[in-house]
């Protein structure tokens, strides 16, 4: 509805709730995961506020969260994919004095699904290779 101030608040509100059930028992991966989409929804409008600092504070988290997940249960493709996501939002933030850090974001994510599609895992909805690709040449393209 474009009150992003309403948003945030809603977003911080449910945040708050899903970090105590998270702390409750942090061997439920629902929990946990639900954690890691609230801090995203917070990025999201802190991007769409135009501050990308915290925006890039919320994504930080979301990740550790799903590479915790992920780390837990290796072989889970989904984990694997939402940390190729939150490595796809994470490289999107970063300006022109952090290319490596965004390289390497890229380059991760892409990795991941790459894998993930090599042992036939990957969802034909979740291929987001070629998007890492073209952001990859973009880079290197800046870079000449």
């Amino acid at each position: 509805q474009g009150d992003l101030p309403a948003a945030l608040t809603a977003y911080h509100e449910a945040r708050a709730i899903r970090e105590m059930l998270a702390a409750r028992d942090r061997a439920n991966t629902e929990w946990q995961q639900d954690l890691a989409v609230s801090h995203d929804r917070i990025g999201e409008v802190l991007v769409a506020q135009g501050d990308l600092p915290a925006a890039l504070t919320a994504y930080h988290k979301a990740l550790a969260i799903r590479e915790m997940l992920a780390a837990r249960d290796p072989d889970n493709a989904q984990w694997l994919t939402d940390v190729a996501v939150s490595c796809a939002k994470l490289s999107a933030l970063r300006d022109d004095k952090s290319v490596t850090a965004r390289q390497d974001y890229l380059v991760r994510g892409r990795d991941i699904l790459l894998k993930l599609k090599s042992d036939g895992h990957l969802l034909q909805n979740e291929d987001l290779i070629g998007w890492f690709n073209e952001e990859l040449a973009k880079l290197i393209q800046g870079r000449s």
